[in-house]
């Protein structure tokens, strides 16, 4: 139970940088579980039965908390293992290097490049990893967040890796301003495993739904197919930067298995990005 811990009396970037980290493993969590027992396709936003009783942690829990460790630690190795490149995709492990770039987002670029060094990640899925920490980044110390701001922000940081992936990015706007919802249909890429086919939709739903985690979360899970997981997580993960963890659903966060330790490491990313 995260309850003993106290996470209301943290500071209000420390609860977002805690919130970040619950909002990308309980995303991927909840839709993992909600398929498995189809309890909220289509659902938006999630159903309480999709939340509660609280089913079982988040594969992506272990590789989010090495990362955590290694950067706040400097690099130092852990349980985990020293294995850099996770079983999912790169572009939901650089979550906590985002917040740890906070208040440097224009640096994910060289970031990202050191951190997948000489581990075979395409420069897709490197400028979708860069995209993707700028993303958390810019968002979690800010009261307010503009869809042109935060797109212009991230096209500039993936212009150098992937100008294609920059022009998709920019085409949220436009599905933005429409008064009509975005479909799946409207994500299809010219690429099997596009990088912009896990990051727009991620985005789309962060900002068309207000933060609102479980609306994000489960717009991403109501559209289905292989990618809604790591679209959840990354949504997840933006509405809990943003909202805190007072904005995401609290059965889910009082009841997730390791988020203790989830949340003391997340004051220990916190505190070590500032002193940096």
């Amino acid at each position: 139970m995260t309850d003993g811990l106290r996470w209301k009396d943290l500071n209000t970037l420390e609860k977002r940088f805690a919130g970040a980290l619950f909002g990308a493993v309980l995303g991927d969590a909840a839709v993992r579980y909600g398929m498995e027992r189809g309890a909220f396709l289509p659902a938006d936003p999630l159903p309480d039965a999709a939340l509660e009783p609280w089913p079982g942690s988040s594969p992506l829990s272990d590789e989010i908390l090495n990362l955590v460790r290694r950067l706040a630690r400097h690099g130092e190795e852990t349980d985990a293992g020293d294995r850099k490149v996770p079983a999912t995709s790169p572009m939901t492990f650089v979550i906590p290097l985002g917040l740890w770039l906070h208040e440097d987002v224009e640096s994910a670029p060289e970031a990202v490049e050191d951190l997948f060094r000489s581990e075979g990640i395409d420069d897709q899925h490197l400028a979708g990893a860069t995209a993707v920490a700028q993303a958390v980044g810019y968002v979690v110390p800010r009261e307010s967040v503009a869809a042109s701001d935060l797109i212009d922000v991230l096209s500039r940081g993936v212009l150098a890796q992937d100008p294609i992936l920059m022009e998709r990015l920019d085409g949220i706007l436009e599905l933005l301003s429409d008064t009509a919802e975005a479909s799946p249909g409207d994500w299809t890429s010219m690429g099997e495993g596009d990088a912009a086919t896990i990051l727009r939709p991620a985005l789309y739903a962060f900002l068309r739904r207000n933060a609102d985690f479980r609306r994000a979360v489960g717009l991403m899970a109501s559209w289905g197919g292989d990618l809604s997981v790591p679209r959840a997580v990354l949504a997840g993960a933006l509405c809990g930067a943003f909202r805190g963890m007072s904005g995401l659903p609290a059965a889910m966060v009082s009841s997730y298995p390791g988020g203790e330790d989830l949340l003391a490491l997340s004051r220990e990313l916190y505190r070590a990005s500032m002193r940096d």
